[in-house]
């Protein structure tokens, strides 16, 4: 994942931020704003935001379930391409929809404790064979976000929602590094409801899932719900 966020992140070197999410700069050209304003919406394509980069924790759990490292449970999400409709007065209101990746990442506090399978279930179980350093589960989707901003100035306030599908699930332990397939162990769709707030295309945020991230095969997570904060770049 190391390797997509810093492909990711020169490839948003060659998008100017300030096209993201506020009115086009075309609208202040002199002799063109009277001509822009008698349409009722006006579009905008744009690639490569908005991005996320958060911390999770994660809600509905039990006593019996193992302790996560919040620090380390990372969650790094990206708008491949995003379509968004400017509308009201001064064009201040936009409608967006686009095509997202989303990788989650959860880290127990314990690096000796994994995600095991047995016959067609799977449990927490122990790590043998490892020092401990680190051992997490992690989760890649394709989302479709629709998002609602509302342009105050410089600040831009919104909420959306993110209908995602899993693309695979998988247990790493860092020392000695090796992974294990888990896919059945996580829901195939995930609901994200998430609200905001930028100032210059930089900001806040925070999204909860509304759909347990687990599946049926995993008994001890059926109730647990991520809960993400982070900074939100390019809106």
């Amino acid at each position: 994942m190391k390797k997509i966020i810093v492909f990711f992140l020169l490839l948003s070197v060659c998008f100017n931020l300030s096209a993201q999410n506020h009115i086009p700069d075309f609208l202040d050209e002199p002799g063109r704003v009277l001509k822009i304003n008698k349409k009722a919406v006006i579009t905008d394509f744009s690639l490569a935001f908005p991005m996320h980069f958060g911390w999770s924790v994660l809600t509905g759990t039990d006593a019996s379930f193992p302790g996560i490292n919040i620090g380390k449970s990372f969650d790094y999400a990206l708008d491949i391409c995003s379509f968004s409709f400017y509308f009201g007065n001064g064009y201040n209101n936009t409608f967006g929809i686009s095509f997202m990746m989303d990788f989650v990442d959860f880290c127990f506090a314990d690096g000796y404790t994994t995600i095991e399978r047995i016959y067609d279930t799977y449990v927490p179980g122990p790590v043998f064979g490892t020092d401990g350093k680190k051992s997490k589960f992690h989760g890649s989707y394709i989302g479709i976000p629709l998002r609602y901003s509302y342009d105050i100035g410089d600040f831009d306030v919104y909420a959306s929602f993110t209908a995602e599908l899993l693309l695979d699930g998988y247990n790493k332990v860092k020392s000695p590094e090796y992974r294990t397939y888990i896919t059945p162990c996580f829901n195939q769709f995930r609901g994200v409801i998430e609200a905001g707030i930028s100032y210059h295309h930089i900001g806040m945020f925070v999204n909860y899932s509304a759909t347990p991230l687990f599946s049926s095969a995993f008994p001890l997570g059926h109730n647990i719900k991520p809960l993400t904060f982070g900074i939100i770049l390019g809106l």
